[in-house]
């Protein structure tokens, strides 16, 4: 998978996790997926904020990867 894959997978997957998570919805699912995403990372050093610091979507606080 490419850095830009993978920060177009985060901008979404962050999108829909600022959404779900105003309503509680599928939490547990989610946090795998997040975990996921961090053990996918193409870049090491590349954080989740690095790729979101522009987004107003990105409301959840993603860990360091």
């Amino acid at each position: 998978m490419s850095s830009l894959d993978w920060s177009n997978m985060v901008e979404k997957f962050f999108a829909f996790r600022g959404a779900a998570d105003k309503v509680g919805f599928y939490t547990p699912e989610l946090d795998r997926m997040e975990q996921s995403l961090i053990d996918i990372n193409p870049v090491r050093g590349l954080e989740f904020k690095d790729v979101l610091s522009s987004r107003e979507e990105y409301h959840h606080v993603a860990p360091s990867v």
